[in-house]
């Protein structure tokens, strides 16, 4: 089998709210109502819109064998398509309204091919569908098959064939079936070539049909075993194939792959002189049902050797009457058309067979012959050719979904672990990435400053094969309590002897540490008084103490009080005379110079003791700018400018 195309779908979560992918949700919800309504045979149809079959009515078809039909997500016929006149060369497709689509008519097909007609959904667009049909190009001797597509917006909502009759492959057999692909969205649809063993499938994608590939295993199916049904099991993994010629192909499906295995062949040429022509699989795939003109079987397929467990459950009284088509319905049961081969109407074509129980063996299925009234239509050999519209994604599929953790709570500046650990084949993204030490990590450090959500994307691409790369989503909140941070306040210049009040006020559930404790009246203080004799930078600790997640976590902060030798106070009167006062306060004992605007030193004076009042005698000097300085042993304390004017 050639390789398929890649593909991608997207899977949403929130919170592990895994249902599969937001995408994937929608389209099997959309689903779940395509399969409730049934027209086919001679006018004939059914609803199980209300759980049960509802005989309709209004139908149109004249049809065989061939039909098909679909409704939308809420049980609403959309079109139906078959023959309306038993013709050999084309079939047509009718609105809602039960009147011919536009462009509906001439769809290559035939109203007696077993399965000549398929409608799919695009993947994509609710709005398009496919309708697949086999038929014959006269003079050609084999069917062949084709499709159209339809879009059901136009033509006020009914519908409009948009395409018609592309060719898809030559020289094929009456059967054609439709399994929706593992990954939940996309579709296979598989015919089988004629005078050969080859099943041709072909892939329905958002990129339209791709294909054909091709895969030999099983029988040839040549003249006489062109006919007959074959089917899928509901939920996709089983096929079976039934011939005129009496044998029965089972075969095990991988919806992935599209590839086919596990053939099994019984053939019953000599028991089954009248030739098998329906079949049909139990809701859980267990027990096979097949008949022939006018005998009804059952397997055990759960046995090792389920030939040997064939019953008879029904022989058809009417030798004029022969068994026709099985469909399983919505409602988990197995209905079963009857054709009178004198077309004639009777009691047996009037109605539909029912198997009640189909997964229960013997009597215990609860076979009940021309038990549906059709209200007066006929069913001849036809039910509609409807895949499971309701499959989801393969249960080969596993989805590890993203984990982005608990929310959990830390104080501002620690650091907190998110995530789980990495999963192989799966590839991460956080958002926002902003304080996370890697946003591609499975479990990045997070250092939130303040209170964040974060949301982890998680594509998990371990499903590849099965075109079907999933990506999940997870959040965690990470609150961050705000931490008080110590403070020691401004640094400061004081003069010696000064007292200054250093930090800030308490803040409460905070206990206190000063060092050093030199010339601090109460290191454990929130704000202490401080009194240093030199320059001294002192560090403040503060832990809290409260009952939280930032217990016993400390900040640290530092102030620099500088202690200069003086400061003046004074310097007064300026400007002056000649005669002015200079109030001091030294470390240590020092002068008192005075500069001229040349820099040329014209007094100098010492000053007595520690602190006190200079007076300063400068009337010798000419009226001018002049610049002080009072000078220690650790250099200049003070310095300044006076104007002596006379």
């Amino acid at each position: 089998m050639n390789n398929c195309p890649p593909f991608t779908i997207f899977a949403m979560m929130k919170h592990f709210s895994i249902v599969l992918l937001l995408l994937l949700s929608i389209i099997i919800c959309h689903a779940q109502k395509q399969g409730n309504i049934w027209y086919f045979g001679d006018s004939a149809g059914l609803s199980f819109n209300n759980g049960f079959p509802v005989t309709i009515t209004d139908g149109v078809l004249k049809s065989l064998e061939c039909s098909s039909s679909v409704c939308d997500s809420n049980g609403v016929i959309q079109f139906y398509t078959g023959s309306n006149d038993n013709n050999i060369f084309f079939i047509t497709s009718f609105n809602k309204q039960n009147q011919v689509m536009a462009n509906g008519d001439s769809i290559m097909g035939n109203y007696s091919i077993t399965q000549g007609a398929l409608i799919i959904p695009y993947p994509d667009n609710f709005n398009k569908y496919l309708l697949f049909s086999i038929g014959n190009v006269f003079p050609l001797p084999t069917n062949n098959s084709f499709y159209s597509i339809i879009d059901m917006s136009l033509d006020g909502g009914l519908g409009k064939v948009i395409q018609k009759n592309i060719l898809l492959l030559d020289s094929v057999t009456e059967k054609m079936i439709a399994v929706r692909h593992g990954n939940g969205i996309d579709w296979w649809v598989i015919v089988h070539k004629y005078g050969s063993n080859e099943f041709v499938k072909y892939l329905i994608d958002s990129n339209g049909v791709n294909g054909p590939y091709f895969q030999e295993i099983g029988s040839v199916l040549g003249d006489f075993e062109q006919y007959g049904q074959m089917v899928i099991s509901l939920d996709g993994t089983k096929l079976c194939n039934v011939v005129p010629s009496n044998f029965i192909d089972i075969f095990n499906f991988d919806r992935c792959t599209g590839n086919f295995s596990n053939s099994n062949t019984i053939s019953y040429t000599n028991n089954f002189p009248n030739g098998f022509y329906g079949c049909s699989f139990s809701p859980n795939g267990e027990v096979l049902y097949v008949s022939d003109r006018d005998t009804l079987f059952q397997f055990d397929l759960s046995s090792g050797n389920f030939d040997s467990t064939k019953r008879i459950l029904y022989i058809i009284p009417d030798p004029n009457v022969q068994i026709g088509q099985h469909k399983i319905g919505t409602d988990n049961k197995i209905y079963i058309s009857t054709l009178n081969t004198l077309g004639q109407i009777d009691s047996l074509n009037l109605y539909l067979s029912v198997i009640n129980n189909p997964d229960s063996l013997g009597i215990g299925c609860n076979f009940l012959p021309c038990n549906v009234y059709l209200g007066g239509k006929i069913s001849y050999s036809s039910l509609p050719n409807d895949p499971n519209y309701s499959l989801g994604r393969s249960l080969s599929i596993t989805i590890d979904s993203a984990k982005a953790g608990k929310d959990t709570t830390i104080c501002q500046g620690q650091i907190v672990l998110l995530g789980s650990p990495a999963l192989n084949g799966c590839f991460y993204s956080w958002s926002p990435a902003i304080g996370l030490d890697d946003s591609t990590k499975a479990q990045p450090i997070a250092t939130p400053n303040r209170t964040c959500t974060y949301t982890l994307t998680q594509t998990d691409s371990n499903n590849v094969d099965c075109k079907f790369i999933a990506i999940t989503t997870d959040s965690v909140v990470v609150t961050v309590l705000p931490l008080v941070l110590a403070n020691g306040g401004n640094d400061i210049t004081i003069c010696l002897g000064d007292t200054i009040l250093i930090g800030t006020p308490p803040t409460s559930g905070y206990i206190y540490n000063w060092k050093p404790t030199i010339s601090l009246d109460d290191s454990s203080k929130a704000q202490p008084f401080a009194f240093p004799t030199s320059s001294t930078s002192y560090a403040v600790t503060m832990r809290d103490t409260t009952n939280n997640v930032c217990k016993n976590i400390s900040t640290t902060a530092k102030i620099t009080v500088t202690v200069n030798d003086c400061y003046v106070n004074k310097v007064y009167p300026n400007p002056n005379d000649g005669n002015f006062s200079i109030e001091y306060n030294l470390q240590s004992s020092g002068t008192f110079n005075l500069y001229d605007v040349l820099g040329q030193l014209v007094i100098k004076d010492i000053l007595p003791g520690l602190t006190g009042i200079q007076n300063i005698n400068a009337v010798n000097l000419s009226s001018g700018i002049y610049f002080w300085e009072i000078e220690t042993g650790k250099g200049v304390a003070a310095n300044g400018m006076i104007a002596i004017m006379k």
